[in-house]
């Protein structure tokens, strides 16, 4: 189906309620064209972004598996009810040891090349990991922030359909 086919389709199903109706061509494109959608996001960034922060420390006092990857390869290893890293840690659950081991093998597996990390049951994952009440405490709070951050993606409607940038013209074809 070539561009104008798809954009007549989407302007007269308007399945995402838009309100096209409402709207002027250019309207219309302008609003095709607005980067505001959740895309999929790559675990390219998040992974790049652990192995190179995989040596950095959670916390400037811990003396046992300080860098983010031995501390999830601590968690992983360690049995519920554990607290592998003594004060500045909280107690081990089951859930903290198998998200551990996710981490590990999303970091490590060659395989992996797409995550969906707007997935709410993706957010909590990682907020697992990081500091806080209940959590394993194996990242800061910041490293959580930057990885979702660079885990995310956003494109346009027109990205998301397939044909790229919308022109007032191309909204025209499309209704004639």
């Amino acid at each position: 189906m070539g561009k104008i086919a798809i954009l007549k389709t989407e302007i007269d199903t308007d399945p995402l309620a838009r309100g096209y109706v409402g709207m002027t061509n250019l309207q219309i494109a302008d609003d095709m064209n607005l980067v505001n959608r959740d895309t999929e996001g790559g675990t390219v960034g998040m992974l790049t972004y652990l192995l190179k922060n995989r040596s950095r420390t959670n916390t400037g006092t811990d003396t046992v598996a300080t860098s983010i990857y031995g501390r999830l390869q601590s968690v992983a290893e360690s049995v519920v009810g554990d607290n592998p890293f003594g004060a500045s840690g909280n107690s081990i659950s089951m859930e903290h040891i198998h998200t551990a081991k996710m981490l590990i093998a999303l970091i490590t597996s060659p395989q992996v090349s797409t995550m969906d990390f707007v997935n709410v049951e993706v957010v909590i994952m990682l907020d697992l990991m990081g500091g806080g009440a209940g959590n394993a405490k194996v990242m800061k709070p910041a490293d959580i922030v930057a990885i979702k951050a660079l885990s995310e993606n956003q494109q346009s409607r027109g990205q998301e359909l397939g044909v790229g940038i919308i022109r007032e013209g191309d909204v025209e074809g499309a209704k004639a």
